[in-house]
């Protein structure tokens, strides 16, 4: 009786998928046919000279910009079409190539943000200060500073994010995209990205 060799491993299901994804812009075609399929648990890169359609392609699947043609699917839904903040909600998280911060609140403040879109505090407990508000609130300031320290910026906490140099301002934005917990993260960045 022969050995019976084991079954090769199905392909995992993709998370995020692109099929035959096209745009133009009044006749440029900044992306033509492009196929895209991103297990979980993988890290992948799209590299190109300038003008090659990578933000493009960040645009779309983020929902920033509707396709000419073709299909985008999360978990297998197809959310071609859907907007930015609908796709933001459903787990795909991204940093742009300009930086977009909130230059005038603190580092902390600014990761804070992304923390606060899991919380759901009560409109009496905030007005009240009770006692589970300013507990939460420790726990988000704890958390914070967890990233911040990940991504070397919580000596930094107190000071305006606008007053960063260019550097630590990309890690603050990586920071905050964490912060949302998202199943997808899209960095797009003009330069190399780096940390300690």
């Amino acid at each position: 009786m022969e050995a019976r060799q084991p079954d090769s491993p199905a392909e995992p299901a993709p998370l995020l998928e692109a099929r035959s994804l096209s745009k133009s812009f009044r006749g440029l075609h900044a992306l033509v046919d492009y196929d895209l399929r991103l297990p979980s648990l993988t890290i992948h890169g799209v590299i190109g000279p300038n003008g090659a359609g990578k933000t493009t392609l960040f645009h779309l699947l983020s929902g920033f910009m509707q396709p000419t043609s073709g299909s985008i699917f999360f978990e297998g839904s197809d959310i071609s079409g859907t907007r930015a903040f609908n796709v933001a909600r459903l787990g795909v998280g991204r940093t742009f190539q300009n930086i977009r911060l909130f230059g005038e609140l603190s580092v902390l403040d600014n990761v804070k943000v992304a923390l606060q879109r899991r919380s759901k505090p009560s409109t009496v407990g905030v007005l009240l200060s009770s006692p589970s508000f300013r507990r939460a609130e420790r726990e988000l300031d704890d958390r914070a500073l967890e990233l911040l320290e990940m991504f070397g910026l919580a000596d930094q906490r107190d000071r305006a994010a606008r007053n960063l140099p260019y550097g630590d301002q990309r890690r603050l934005e990586i920071a905050r995209a964490v912060g949302i917990q998202p199943k997808v993260l899209l960095l797009d960045a003009k330069r190399r990205l780096s940390w300690p």
